[in-house]
């Protein structure tokens, strides 16, 4: 946000848009959009993150910040984007009449990992289960945010409070480290509807750490990915070829 440069746009972004596309930039201050997520952070840090930045959490209230803004698209900044970004926006078309979040799963078995204690206590969960046959988790590297359906969803906001965040986060014996996509995993468990399955083309993760720590024979299950890519994310600092 405060970070974002023109150099950054041009190299990574700014070249898959159309021709003659007109690209405004406004800079805003990180603290100013800290403040709204300023009481909800001590519970956030103790249940997705102790050692994270609040940068880390703001995507979960921007539609409080952004109030004239009706969708935004969120994307980390080891991204590589290999086509127009018009298509990636052309998926809030494709959201449900209660989607407001357009999110990938996650890629590698993170969230098989962290349910542990659940998952022992529920041996058919398909929590933390791959893809197509379960529910992996979520991976925040790209967001659709649908601002206008968050500020009028009465489910969603009822969420952030600091009670509803430390029940959801008990409620799967859960303690995680990875900011705002460990909030949407499990509300997503609760609340599938709220949520648009964003293709894993759109977010491919590059990330292989978990398949050399304990996941080796599962690993490929999480990550497998068909189709033409469209988005490279450089997670976990994995370098994103150059031929790509």
């Amino acid at each position: 946000m405060s970070s974002f440069s023109l150099k950054t746009c041009v190299n990574s972004i700014c070249d898959r848009l159309k021709p003659r596309t007109s690209v405004r930039f406004h800079i805003h201050n990180i603290d100013d959009i800290i403040a709204y997520i300023k009481h909800l952070l001590p519970n956030l840090q103790t249940n997705f993150g102790s050692s994270l930045n609040p940068l880390f959490f703001v995507s979960l209230i921007l539609h409080r910040y952004f109030v004239n803004i009706e969708r935004l698209i969120v994307i980390d900044v080891d991204i590589k984007v290999k086509t127009s970004l018009q298509e990636l926006e052309s998926k809030f078309d494709e959201f449900s009449n209660s989607a407001m979040i357009g999110i990938a799963n996650e890629q590698q078995p993170i969230y098989r990992h962290l349910l542990y204690k659940y998952r022992s206590q529920r041996n058919r969960t398909e929590f933390g289960n791959p893809h197509p046959y379960g529910l992996p988790g979520l991976n925040s590297g790209v967001l659709l945010l649908h601002l206008q359906r968050m500020r009028d969803s009465s489910v969603y906001n009822s969420m952030l409070n600091p009670l509803s965040i430390a029940s959801l986060a008990n409620q799967y014996y859960f303690h995680g480290h990875l900011g705002d996509q460990d909030f949407y995993t499990l509300l997503s468990f609760n609340e599938p509807t709220l949520f648009y399955n964003l293709n894993c083309t759109w977010n491919r993760q590059l990330c292989k750490w978990w398949k050399y720590h304990g996941y080796f024979k599962q690993f490929d299950e999480y990550h497998k990915c068909d189709g033409k890519i469209n988005l490279y994310h450089g997670n976990c600092n994995s370098v994103i070829p150059a031929n790509v």
